[in-house]
């Protein structure tokens, strides 16, 4: 009597593309040839913007006015006119900074989140490695630390390139030599841009594991990226700017002068009394009625902005590398929170093997 081969043992899903066994390359090259239409357009993309940076960089340098040029492109025209050669420097540099700069940083802007969902989402999206719990931790945790290192490498590498273009971009500001810190800029310092893409992989990661489809998963992680991204970051930013809001004097009525401050996020408009004492607009409406009964008809508040100089609660400007470390920091933690919580939720939706019955898979032969 000979025993006959023995079939797969069948899984209790009925789902071969979940199988354990089933288009899960076991070698890390075989898993890079299996992603490599989404690692090549995430380079090309990459490299895309970075080269661009490059060549956009070198025509500004190209045509860069003079110091004494962006001082007096920056001082009161009225007392300290540009002279013509200034002005037609300035206009060409403008022009190459409107046209070129702007698109290079539109571009450079979605980076993070593009690369990030692409190298996430087909990693645990179209299938599961071995069967084993130890096996299947080492083959997701071998793949996910071998995109996270493109991912990392790459960001970093455009980054710098995109920096060094902002920075010949606007080599002077208002208050001088260097670029003045906004707020907006946020999106482009390099904590903070390569952090997105942490974030944008975690996601996109999480999202592939709980929906194990591809397409749907893009969608769901780039509706989840939107709102953390849109939502969470105003929050984030209203947090970090109450904890280092100070109060500035916006005028001096008294004095005749007024000097806008400079700042990073307004939070709101107070009064100073005579001791000095910051008041909110309330309660500078009760001391214009203690001190002038007369004054506040109508709802006028007159006699208080002609009395007690304004101020201004704001974030101030040096506060922008806290709201960088704030914003890299959060987005990080999210990010690598969801690649973590990707180890359970992929193991929780791997096949489940049933042990053979006697007889299920061997026929008994002469």
């Amino acid at each position: 009597m000979t025993r006959a081969p023995q079939a797969p043992v069948p899984t209790t899903d009925g789902d071969d593309r979940a199988s354990a066994d089933v288009g899960a390359p076991r070698s890390i090259s075989g898993f890079l040839r299996r992603q490599r239409a989404e690692l090549l357009v995430a380079i090309a993309l990459m490299s895309l913007v970075a080269l661009s940076a490059v060549v956009v960089a070198s025509h500004l340098a190209a045509v860069a006015p003079s110091d004494a040029c962006w001082q007096a492109h920056f001082s009161d025209v009225a007392t300290t006119p540009s002279p013509e050669s200034c002005r037609t420097s300035m206009n060409v540099y403008l022009d190459v900074q409107h046209s070129e700069v702007s698109k290079v940083i539109g571009l450079a802007a979605f980076v993070p989140f593009f690369v990030g969902l692409l190298l996430g989402v087909p990693i645990v999206g179209r299938g599961w490695g071995p069967a084993d719990e130890r096996g299947g931790r080492r083959w997701l945790s071998s793949r996910i630390l071998t995109m996270l290192v493109i991912l990392l490498v790459g960001l970093t590498i455009t980054i710098a390139l995109v920096t060094m273009m902002w920075h010949t971009a606007e080599p002077w500001g208002p208050s001088g030599p260097g670029r003045d810190a906004r707020l907006d800029d946020l999106t482009f310092a390099p904590l903070s841009f390569v952090a997105r893409g942490l974030l944008a992989f975690g996601v996109a990661l999480l999202t592939g594991a709980v929906l194990r489809r591809t397409l749907p998963a893009y969608a769901a992680a780039s509706l989840v990226l939107l709102v953390i991204v849109i939502a969470g970051g105003w929050g984030l930013h209203g947090i970090v700017a109450e904890r280092v809001a100070v109060w500035e004097t916006h005028c001096d009525p008294q004095a005749g002068t007024c000097e806008d401050p400079d700042w990073l996020y307004y939070l709101g408009t107070g009064f100073v009394d005579t001791d000095g004492t910051i008041l909110s607009p309330d309660e500078a409406r009760a001391v214009m009625l203690e001190r002038c009964p007369t004054c506040g008809a109508d709802g006028d508040d007159g006699w208080v902005w002609a009395n007690l100089p304004d101020a201004w609660r704001i974030a101030p400007v040096d506060s922008y590398d806290t709201f960088v470390a704030a914003e890299a920091l959060t987005w990080s933690v999210i990010g690598l929170a969801c690649i973590v919580l990707t180890f359970p939720v992929a193991a929780w939706h791997r096949p489940i093997r049933r042990r053979p019955r006697r007889g299920d898979h061997e026929a008994v032969g002469t």
